[in-house]
C-alpha cells in the first residue's frame, strides 16, 4: 500500500527519472548476467527502450544457459518488441527454444525470419536446423528439402548436416541411401576431428545396427557415441546415446542395463528442458519396466509421457500422429 500511495502520488515523468536511477546504480560495479532482467525492465519503465532491450537479451542469454527455456523465450521477445538489432540473432534463439518446449510451428516461423536476416555464413546452420524441426515433426521430406538446401548453401561436406539426412531418409525406408550418407558423414567427421559430429555419426550408425539385427555392432557404434558426447558435456547427444543403448541392450533381454541407461537418458533430456525427447524416453522406459514386471512404475512413465506428448507439435489444435511414435533419434 506504501509503494501504491508514492507512486500514485508520483508524476509520469518522475517515476521514469526514478526508474532510470535505479538501472543505473544497479548496472554499477557489480556483475550484471544475474540481473540483467531487473536492470531492463527498470530501463523500459525509464523509457528507455534501447537499454531496456539489450538487457532482455542479456537476460535471455543468462536464462538460457541455465536451461530456463520459458523464462529465456520472454526475455528475447521483450528484446525483439523493443527493437534489438540483432534481430536474425534473436529469431534463431527463439526458434531453438521453441525447438526444445515442442511449439514447432512457431520454431519454423522463427527460423525463417532468420533466415532474411542471415549472412551467407548462418544459411547453412539455418536449413539445418529448419530440417531437424521438420524432421521432429514427421514431416520428413520437408526436412529432406532443407537439409539439401543447408548442404548446397555450405558449399561443401557438413557432417551433421549429412548424418540428419541420413536418419531422416532411414526414417522413409530408404535405407541404402541413409547407409551411404552416414559412411559420408563419418568420413568427413573424422577427417574434420570433430567430436560433436562424430558423436552423431556413430549413434545413428548404432541405430543403423540395431535395425539390422546385429546388437553387438550397435553397442559398440553407441558406446563410441557417448564417449564424444561426455567429452564435450553435450546432453543432448548422451540422452540420445543412451536411449538408444537402452533399445539395444533390451534386444538382448538385459534389462536391468537397459532400464538404468533409460534413466540417465531422462535425467539427461529433462536437464535442458526438451519436451519431446523427454516424452518418448519415458515410454521407451515404461515399455523397458512393463518387459521387467515392473507395472506400477511402467504406469507412471507411461502417464508423464502421454503429458509431454500431449504439448508437443500441436497445430490449429491438431495433434501430428508422428510425434506420438518417436523412439530412436
Amino acid at each position: 500500500k506504501l509503494r501504491v500511495a508514492t507512486l500514485e502520488g508520483t508524476t509520469q515523468a518522475r517515476q521514469r527519472l526514478l526508474h532510470g536511477r535505479v538501472a543505473k546504480a544497479l548496472r554499477r560495479g557489480r556483475p550484471q548476467a544475474a540481473r540483467a532482467a531487473r536492470i531492463a525492465r527498470h530501463h523500459e519503465l525509464a523509457g528507455q527502450e534501447q537499454e531496456a532491450a539489450v538487457f532482455y537479451v542479456q537476460a535471455g542469454d543468462h536464462a538460457r544457459g541455465l536451461y530456463a527455456n520459458e523464462q529465456a523465450l520472454a526475455h528475447y521477445r521483450s528484446g525483439l518488441a523493443l527493437g534489438h538489432p540483432e534481430l536474425g540473432r534473436l529469431h534463431e534463439a527463439i526458434g531453438d527454444l521453441l525447438t526444445l518446449v515442442g511449439d514447432y510451428s512457431g520454431s519454423v516461423q522463427n527460423y525463417e525470419a532468420a533466415l532474411a536476416y542471415a549472412a551467407n555464413g548462418a544459411i547453412a546452420r539455418l536449413e539445418h536446423k529448419l530440417g531437424g524441426v521438420y524432421d521432429r515433426w514427421g514431416r520428413w521430406d520437408r526436412a529432406e528439402s532443407h537439409f539439401a538446401a543447408g548442404l548446397q548453401a555450405s558449399g561443401g561436406r557438413q557432417p551433421p548436416i549429412l548424418a540428419d539426412w541420413s536418419l531422416s531418409l532411414y526414417r522413409r525406408g530408404k535405407r541404402e541411401q541413409a547407409q551411404q550418407l552416414i559412411q559420408e558423414a563419418l568420413a568427413e567427421a573424422e577427417r574434420a576431428g570433430d567430436p560433436r559430429a562424430l558423436a552423431q555419426c556413430h549413434n545413428i550408425m548404432g541405430i543403423f545396427a540395431r535395425a539390422r539385427g546385429d546388437p553387438q555392432a550397435a553397442r559398440d557404434q553407441l558406446l563410441h557415441s557417448l564417449e564424444y558426447a561426455v567429452s564435450i558435456d553435450d546432453r543432448s547427444a548422451q540422452a540420445a546415446a543412451l536411449n538408444n543403448l537402452a533399445l539395444a541392450l533390451a534386444d538382448t533381454e538385459q534389462l536391468e542395463q537397459a532400464i538404468a541407461s533409460a534413466r540417465q537418458a531422462i535425467e539427461l533430456s529433462e536437464s535442458v528442458r526438451d519436451r519431446h525427447r523427454s516424452a518418448a524416453l519415458h515410454s521407451n522406459l515404461a515399455d523397458l519396466l512393463h518387459r521387467a514386471g515392473e507395472e506400477e512404475q511402467a504406469k507412471e512413465h507411461l502417464r508423464q509421457s502421454a503429458e509431454l506428448f500431449a504439448e508437443v507439435g500441436i497445430e490449429k489444435d491438431q495433434f501430428e500422429p508422428e510425434i506420438w511414435k518417436l523412439v530412436e533419434w
